[in-house]
């Protein structure tokens, strides 16, 4: 379905803003992955299979996601949300982006205090995972984090620990602005790894490697890297690169047509122009400093955010 905030947007500005709405209007017409993120999804569900092609589903309700307490109560009440969700979809061709951030922010560790153990978190994905899997149509992407965050041995042997091998490869970049080609040659280095891993092999090449059969694969977030990430002024104390940072642009349109051997596909896995919440980056107040306003909540739909990254999308829309 049509990008539902461009979609309104564009309608807002039809009339004083012809020029704005007619980029909302493109925007808008752009393939984008829809989260799955509360308990009552069916309708969601329902609407994108209805129109034919393949749907690209992002399950975001993990008990914890995002080092965060949200999502499911338990475990178990997860997976019978991901049973339900996965028998809706049925025999139905699906992707499933498979919990943004569930094995990079991984309770325990050093990227996420919350209580609970790596053990338990790779086997809730696991099992998630299997889920999803039983129903032949759906594939499955496991969660590759960012570039060189967190660290590639740690993604290695969480990814490996999650059933990589079940899976249909992993995915990168929806919580970063990272330009699509540094993407690529992170994620060929760290599909090389998780390969040695699986293999019983210590230690990974850090170079591109020639022939890739058997290699894990991966897609590529590229709804909002057109411009790369954001160099931040050296007078923030924590510059928050992450949150609704200026001047970025929309990046390559999804395809299945990479160019690249290991790259099932670009996809617009996260939403171009939501808010990613308040950004204060050290400073004092509710003001984003970069902006000058007070940012919409985290998942906000945001005009000004998504026109800036309209006009300065690369390639360019339309």
């Amino acid at each position: 379905p049509p990008e539902p905030g461009a979609t309104w947007q564009a309608g807002a500005w039809a009339r004083d803003r012809p020029a704005d709405a007619a980029l909302m209007r493109e925007l808008a017409a752009v393939p984008y992955g829809i989260w799955l993120n509360d308990q009552d999804v069916r309708a969601k569900v329902a609407a994108a299979v209805g129109k034919g092609g393949v749907p690209v589903f992002v399950a975001d309700y993990l008990p914890g996601g995002e080092c965060l307490p949200r999502g499911a109560k338990t475990p178990a009440a997860y997976l019978d949300w991901t049973r339900a969700v996965a028998g809706q979809i049925g025999d139905n061709p699906a992707v499933v982006i498979l919990e943004p951030d569930s094995l990079a922010k991984v309770p325990g560790t050093k990227e996420c205090t919350m209580e609970g153990t790596e053990r338990d978190r790779l086997k809730l994905v696991s099992e998630a995972l299997d889920v999803y899997k039983s129903h032949p149509g759906i594939a499955v992407y496991l969660d590759g984090a960012q570039k060189d965050w967190p660290a590639m041995t740690d993604m290695t042997r969480r990814l490996v620990g999650a059933g990589i091998d079940r899976a249909d490869g992993f995915f990168l970049n929806v919580q970063s602005f990272a330009r699509t080609e540094a993407v690529v040659r992170y994620g060929t280095r760290l599909s090389t790894c998780v390969d040695q891993l699986r293999h019983g092999r210590t230690g990974c090449s850090q170079h591109r490697v020639g022939d890739v059969t058997g290699l894990p694969r991966f897609v590529v977030d590229t709804s909002r890297n057109g411009r790369g990430g954001w160099s931040p002024p050296a007078k923030y104390s924590d510059p928050q690169t992450w949150c609704n940072p200026p001047g970025r642009g929309l990046g390559p349109r999804p395809t299945t047509q990479t160019g690249e051997q290991l790259v099932d596909a670009y996809l617009w896995i996260n939403r171009a122009g939501t808010s990613n919440g308040h950004c204060r980056r050290g400073t004092q107040g509710d003001k984003d400093p970069e902006r000058g306003v007070v940012a919409p909540p985290a998942g906000t739909w945001w005009g000004a955010l998504a026109l800036e990254r309209a006009k300065l999308a690369d390639p360019p829309l339309g």
